[in-house]
């Protein structure tokens, strides 16, 4: 019988984060979470005491998404488990999410991950359903995998330089030049909150615009376009798709959401460090 571990990756986290970690903890053995959190969790870590099978791993301060889903995999290889469910703070599993997900990984043995079907918490599905319970896609987004550990050593791990966005999409595009392949099991849905979301009502359609901050479009256009430059041409396809997301998210931002200037100024200065090939935390000195 497999053996699967998760790993959790705190931010600052709300009180309800114990909440969605109680909708998949049944579902695994162990849960490694790791706390990228600026300031100490006292209080939600007295609550964590009551649950069962939970490591924590307090970082004192953000080593950005790649780096702690690192920390949680081979904390997980170590104890020997077979698969690893990566999951967001602010993601909810539906039941029987991970045996449906684990089942996937019979259609071929070149799998890597599976992720569920997304929905957003509003009722927004990020990724639409399929005919096929299980079937081959091109990235999946970090949130609700269900990761070969196998396939992970192999890999190397989450590409920490990136700290945050796109990790996932690097990750997905370097194991599939590896040959190895990515599904989405169309069965199970993950409840997931992407930024903060809102939506709007146009005359003839509704908008959603994610409200992310003006930094997460330094990483998003920084790592985006680095991404891009090395993948497009074994993958020109889901750039293709990609190039459509991307501008249609940022041409969101500067119509629908506040602090327009301030966004494209992180736009540009994620443009500029991605042509200086400039990885790694963004630091505030990159401002003067």
């Amino acid at each position: 019988m497999s053996k699967i571990a998760a790993v959790v990756v705190w931010y600052n986290p709300e009180k309800t984060v114990l909440n969605n970690i109680n909708t998949y903890i049944n579902q695994i053995d162990k849960i490694f979470i790791v706390d990228n959190s600026d300031y100490n969790n006292n209080s939600l870590l007295e609550k964590l005491q009551t649950l069962s099978n939970t490591e924590y791993i307090a970082n004192k301060n953000n080593i950005g998404i790649a780096a702690a889903l690192n920390i949680g995999a081979n904390k997980a290889v170590k104890e020997g488990f077979d698969y690893l469910l990566t999951m967001d703070q602010d993601s909810e599993a539906s039941p029987l999410m991970v045996a449906y997900l684990l089942d996937c990984f019979s259609k071929d043995s070149k799998i890597a991950l599976v992720s569920p079907v997304f929905q957003h918490k509003i009722g927004k599905n990020l990724i639409q359903q399929a005919r096929k319970d299980c079937e081959q896609i091109y990235t999946a987004w970090t949130s609700g995998n269900l990761l070969d550990l196998n396939v992970f050593k192999l890999s190397g791990g989450f590409k920490e330089d990136l700290f945050i966005d796109y990790v996932d999409h690097e990750f997905c595009l370097r194991l599939k030049k590896m040959g190895f392949k990515i599904y989405v099991c169309n069965k199970t849905i993950l409840r997931h909150s992407l930024g903060k979301i809102e939506e709007i009502n146009l005359i003839f359609r509704k908008v959603y615009p994610t409200n992310h901050s003006a930094l997460r479009h330094y990483y998003r256009t920084r790592n985006r376009f680095y991404v891009k430059k090395i993948y497009k041409k074994i993958m020109p396809a889901f750039f293709k798709l990609d190039d459509k997301e991307f501008w249609k998210g940022f041409f969101k931002a500067i119509l629908f959401e506040r602090d327009k200037l301030e966004k494209i100024k992180f736009f540009l200065m994620g443009y500029i460090d991605y042509k200086k090939n400039k990885l790694g935390k963004f630091k505030i000195t990159n401002t003067k």
